[in-house]
């Protein structure tokens, strides 16, 4: 068992300022630091502190259900210091009588997001929790959110809320007001998203693509941050092996479905080998069918998600099998986009494993039971420890959001894998057809961890500033 002691300096510096706010109008903030440093340990700490000091009562933990699941509940097992909290940390899932049995109980509850609206409403106004702790941005990227519209209804119940992230902003600064206005009530942002989209963003008239409206606006919203937003890089404190990140794997379309996936992307309509018609009903669901066609299936029903779908190549499975063979027995994680590609995939792999088949999948991997796990990005990226089963992700399609992309790698990413004791680099491998919408993805992601990463620069160079301040 682990004991404090055993902390990185970085989660010290988190913790002190945690404890210790330097904005002059509240307690809240955000602790921006990447997967894998530990935020989970150090919010506990932190909780503990607070309940020790008597400063807070109780203490609620807003996760994604899996990150609930397997790392906060179980976390304080790990940790010498937090051993007791075993006693009174309660997970609020179930049915909603089984949720509520639990609410009367003290210390520290858990609760995944989809359910923090839930929670509120029966609360209303006797709202108990005066601290809260919230694990990863997922739903306060949208003002119109029902988890952020939860939240914002009880705010004034609350004296000391945190963001706990690695991806504040996975795409753009547009994403950035509704955790903003929950640390600070809209001091700094102004008090509604309107106000905010109005002054400092403008949508170009034929891209539609969102730019700042004048050059220093990015600036201005960065610093207006640097008293609320604490932000780590690990590279600052330890020397971090770079992941293994090849050159995507790729395959190119035959003729015939070159001819059909151009006509598909010209004219959002196109008919396939054996009269199965196919039609995009705007930019963005043409976006997804051209994706789905780079993979090797495409569903036919434009508005319907589980609808029937087309298998019309198996570029990507035969690319999957070389790596298999190539890996020699080396365990692998599939990421994929679409149910259609993980049917598929289990049906060329049927000893494939996916990461919600069981209670007791992650154990098994983490084991080396099993040879190939399939996941979701969605419902695998966050939370999750993957690193003892293995250190490849090999991503079957493009996935447009950074946050999914970057949460997703960091299952086994380079901090956990040197954390664990393993002397081994991650290693991501990229499937793709050429001359595709992949080639768009892989841009677009590449701008806006871009963009992501200077805001946390930005940040910490503030921070470091203000350190060197006599």
């Amino acid at each position: 068992m682990l004991d404090i002691s055993n902390f990185w300096v970085y989660q010290w510096g988190m913790l002190d300022r945690m404890l210790n706010s330097v904005a002059p109008d509240t307690d809240n903030g955000c602790v921006w630091a990447g997967m894998g440093l530990g935020k989970t340990v150090v919010g506990l700490t932190y909780a503990e502190e607070m309940l020790r000091a008597k400063e807070v009562k109780k203490v609620l933990v807003v996760s994604t259900k899996k990150a609930a699941e397997h790392t906060w509940a179980g976390e304080c097992t790990e940790w010498d210091h937090l051993a007791h909290q075993v006693d009174y940390t309660h997970l609020l899932f179930g049915n909603p009588a089984q949720r509520a049995a639990k609410l009367g109980k003290q210390g520290i509850h858990i609760i995944n997001q989809e359910n923090l609206p839930w929670l509120v409403s029966g609360y209303g106004q006797k709202w108990p929790y005066d601290m809260v702790l919230i694990d990863d941005c997922k739903g306060f990227k949208r003002a119109s959110s029902r988890t952020f519209m939860a939240m914002r209804h009880v705010l004034p119940k609350v004296n000391h809320l945190k963001f706990l992230n690695g991806t504040p902003m996975p795409n753009g600064y547009r994403q950035l007001w509704p955790q903003i206005f929950c640390v600070d009530k809209g001091k700094r942002l102004f008090r509604t998203y309107g106000e905010y989209e109005r002054h400092y963003f403008q949508q170009e008239p034929y891209s539609y693509k969102w730019t700042f409206r004048g050059d220093r606006d990015k600036q201005d919203i960065d610093q207006k941050l640097l008293d609320i937003a604490f932000s780590v890089d690990i590279e600052d404190y330890l020397e971090v092996p770079a992941a293994l990140n090849p050159p995507p794997i790729t395959a190119k379309l035959p003729t015939k479905l070159r001819k059909q996936y151009d006509q598909l992307e010209e004219d959002f309509f196109v008919a396939l080998e054996h009269g199965e018609e196919v039609e995009a009903l705007s930019a963005a669901n043409l976006q997804g069918k051209l994706a789905q066609f780079s993979n090797g299936a495409i569903y036919t029903d434009p508005g319907n998600a589980k609808s029937d779908y087309v298998v019309i190549h198996d570029l990507k499975l035969e690319l999957l099998r070389e790596v298999v063979e190539e890996a020699n027995g080396e365990n692998l994680i599939v990421a994929y986009n679409f149910r259609s590609d993980w049917e598929r995939i289990k049906k060329a792999f049927p000893k494939a494993v996916h990461v919600n088949d069981g209670p007791n999948v992650v154990k098994k991997w983490n084991k080396g039971e099993i040879a190939m796990l399939c996941c979701h990005p969605a419902s695998a990226g966050h939370g999750l420890n993957l690193q003892y089963g293995g250190r490849t992700i090999v991503w079957f399609g493009s996935e447009w959001s950074l946050e999914l992309n970057q949460q997703m790698q960091e299952r086994v990413g380079a901090v956990r894998q040197m954390q664990s004791g393993l002397n081994r680099k991650p290693r991501y491998l990229r499937l793709a057809i050429e001359g595709t919408v992949e080639q768009d993805i892989a841009n677009s992601i590449r701008n806006k961890a871009k963009e992501q990463s200077d805001l946390m620069d930005y940040v910490k160079m503030g921070r470091e500033s203000r350190a060197a301040r006599p």
